[in-house]
């Protein structure tokens, strides 16, 4: 922990150029998400303030998402820089603009880039950057967020909070999650693919597992979804990993 300490202390930090693919990943999203504003007629005033209480809950998912992959890539021996997607984002305002904000789901803003810190992993198993390890930090920033929209609904129930500012929060952090964990390059899903296909099929099931529940029973639930996760990677094993061998 003295070790962490000292990395966190030392590495955690947001240079320029980071900050500016973030601010452009918020803006840009912030933009597909707030397209329609479900009015009946349309106000710029009043679509200008919904597109600042959009990119407002979007950056603290994303900070959500980002944080958590830097804290545990320094865990780890690395340092973590987020990128945005051109791609990824022009995409999303493409379909937005061609559904009339129907459909905002595609959300593809960008990924990490890591960085070996050479005194960092010094003694380490396999000195230099690890693709297993690359992964598994890829995909703490999915389930950072998937913890932490579980949390925010927990807390609107326990202490009766009416807010849709949190309720819209909730369902573009599940968006943004599954987004985020597919095997698309440069996403986190693609390094999560990537640096073993078990693992990944277990993360998904339970990220799929608990928006199955939401959608089609309302019912939220981690436990269960890592339970019916586990169920799917089971499946998964069986069918395709034992099969092949």
């Amino acid at each position: 922990m003295v070790e962490f300490r000292f990395r966190i202390k030392r590495f955690l930090r947001f240079d320029p150029n980071e900050i500016k693919h973030i601010i452009i990943s918020v803006l840009v999203m912030g933009f597909i998400w707030a397209f329609d504003d479900k009015s009946a007629t349309f106000n710029f005033t009043h679509w200008l303030f919904n597109y600042a209480r959009v990119c407002a809950f979007i950056a603290i998912v994303l900070i959500v998402h980002i944080i958590t992959q830097k804290m545990f890539a320094l865990s780890n021996g690395y340092r973590a820089e987020y990128r945005s997607w051109t791609i990824g984002l022009v995409l999303g305002v493409i379909v937005t603009l061609l559904t009339m904000g129907k459909f905002h789901y595609l959300l593809m803003p960008g990924g990490i880039v890591l960085y070996h810190l050479t005194r960092q992993r010094i003694g380490d198993f396999r000195y230099g950057l690890n693709t297993y390890q690359s992964g598994l930090i890829a995909a703490t920033g999915p389930f950072a967020n998937l913890f932490f929209a579980m949390m925010v609904k927990t807390s609107q129930w326990i202490f009766n909070i009416k807010s849709p500012f949190l309720d819209e929060m909730f369902i573009f952090t599940l968006v943004f999650v599954f987004t985020m964990s597919l095997p698309i390059p440069p996403l986190p899903g693609v390094m999560m693919f990537f640096a073993s296909k078990i693992v990944y099929s277990f993360l998904m099931g339970v990220i799929l597992s608990y928006l199955l529940l939401l959608i089609i029973f309302n019912f939220y639930s981690l436990i269960w979804a890592i339970i019916l996760g586990a169920v799917l990677f089971g499946l998964y094993y069986w069918f395709v990993e034992k099969g092949e061998t």
